[in-house]
């Protein structure tokens, strides 16, 4: 007989409420704990641009950048307050803890645009 293991989640607003993000459905996302906390050690509560430049300025390739478009929704107006960490070694084990050890940056994005981020926002990659 299969045991099935339950892994608790908790609830992720893809658009912060500091930041005009609602309880609405569309705007949650259920992740583990643990990964959650990878989330805001990396991008604390920040709006969506605040997310790309975070990424563009620690995490991106060389000769690529991370810029973001409006796809649908309402546009985000406030800026979010941080709480993310400057020190890069806590933002590498982060970037780990949320993604793995061998993620490829493309796919990174992609859990980010389909998970983590505003829904009313999608993050894309350009050569430089």
């Amino acid at each position: 007989m299969r045991s099935s293991k339950i892994v608790p989640t908790e609830e992720h607003h893809r658009r912060p409420r500091s930041v005009g993000g609602t309880d609405s459905p569309s705007n949650i996302s259920y992740v583990t704990s643990k990964k959650h906390n990878n989330y805001h050690t990396i991008f604390g509560d920040f709006n969506i641009f605040q997310v790309a430049d975070k990424i563009n300025a620690y995490f991106r390739p060389l000769g690529y950048l991370v810029y973001v478009k409006f796809i649908n929704g309402d546009e985000v107006k406030k800026k979010g307050f941080g709480h993310d960490s400057k020190n890069i070694d806590k933002l590498l084990v982060a970037w780990k803890g949320l993604f793995g050890e061998d993620c490829p940056f493309e796919e990174c994005i992609a859990q980010l645009n389909g998970i983590w981020i505003d829904p009313s926002y999608h993050l894309y990659i350009k050569k430089v």
